[in-house]
């Protein structure tokens, strides 16, 4: 139920990194059992203001309230003992670890110093029980779709005592039936009780299921909204703001009369009967320049084996591909595909995108 105390207060918060201010006096509150929604562009300031509400980011100045009581700075386990839980992008999961485990992870429960299996899988089950999902067997939890994996994270929120949840870019992740349940889960967590912060750029969702919204632009906060009083074209002129909207549409007018151009421009790559033994039957697909081509599809229909076959990860490949009109090897390594002026940015970019250890130049 809303009222009371708020759930979370920022006062007077500012961050800054060097000579760039992240967050500029940021001021406003959440209010106890609700779903409030932080948007803004790319570096806008919202992830960093979630950042501080998790106490994984040192404010410059001010300060948060968890409850009415002043939080501590820069230290995310006393923040998660207060009752703040926070639900990352890039998720912790321990991919060896059972998902009973991984709900306790950091703080097992034991009987004389040795793991007490039972209990956690018993009370895992509760808390399933309690939000309404499946529960998984115990195997690796390294197994489990990103969906799952991600309510192990919930889950290990709830398990701490947590009340309010922040989280990070939910769906962004996620296929279309997976992020409809995660929603309906939110919820049915608001139902509960629970106070859900979370940051989104999918403003569809952001009205399915907030009751407030807060807007930031630029490290500020622009506008402080009920879901009742806006609609998506509202969120997108505080986000952007008047003249950039203007500019937008303006250059939407003005390129409807391009649409025929684009026609004529000119094929830049064709693939032909793409086969991956046992996963893809025959896929055609052509792309001309300055396209934007989007595939679509479940989770498991072959949506990514199909862009690792024609960026050369996949060796028994085959199939025929034109580069500029003009017939190519088929790819059979990275190699030979960035030789034709083909690169993969893969989904999994913690473990397959960089090298950790690596600087950014290298």
């Amino acid at each position: 139920m809303q009222g009371g105390t708020p759930a979370l207060s920022f006062v007077d918060v500012s961050k800054r990194y060097g000579p760039i201010l992240a967050l500029e006096d940021i001021d406003f509150e959440v209010a106890s059992g609700s779903v409030h929604a932080l948007i803004g562009e790319n570096g806008a300031g919202k992830s960093t203001c979630l950042g501080v509400a998790s106490g994984r980011t040192v404010p410059t100045a001010g300060h948060v309230l968890v409850a009415g009581a002043r939080a501590p700075a820069g230290r995310p386990r006393e923040m998660r003992e207060a009752g703040v839980a926070t639900i990352y992008q890039e998720l912790t999961i321990a991919p060896n670890l059972t998902p009973s485990q991984n709900v306790f992870l950091g703080s097992f429960l034991s009987n004389w110093g040795v793991l007490d299996t039972a209990r956690m899988r018993q009370r895992y089950e509760e808390l399933c029980d309690e939000i309404g999902v499946a529960k998984q067997p115990e195997t690796p939890s390294g197994q489990l779709s990103v969906a799952e994996q991600q309510i192990l994270e919930i889950m290990r929120g709830l398990a701490s005592g947590a009340r309010t949840i922040l989280f990070d870019e939910p769906t962004a992740s996620l296929a279309s039936p997976e992020r409809k349940a995660l929603l309906e889960l939110i919820k049915r967590l608001r139902r509960d009780g629970y106070t859900i912060v979370f940051v989104s750029h999918n403003l569809d969702e952001v009205l399915e299921i907030s009751d407030r919204i807060t807007v930031f632009r630029e490290g500020k906060l622009v506008a402080n909204l009920d879901r009742a009083d806006v609609e998506k074209h509202d969120l997108v002129l505080h986000m952007l703001g008047e003249s950039k909207t203007a500019a937008l549409i303006e250059d939407a007018i003005e390129g409807g009369g391009h649409k025929v151009a684009k026609r004529s421009r000119p094929e830049i790559l064709r693939v032909e009967d793409v086969t991956l033994p046992g996963v893809l039957a025959p896929i055609s697909l052509s792309m001309r320049a300055g396209e934007i081509l989007g595939i679509g599809g479940l989770v498991g229909s072959g949506r990514t084996e199909f862009l690792r076959c024609i960026s050369g990860l996949e060796p028994t490949s085959a199939g025929r591909m034109r580069v500029d009109e003009e017939l190519v090897k088929w790819p059979q390594s990275v190699r030979q595909a960035r030789e034709h002026g083909i690169i993969l940015i893969p989904e999994d970019r913690k473990r397959q995108g960089v090298i950790p250890a690596l600087s950014a130049a290298e």
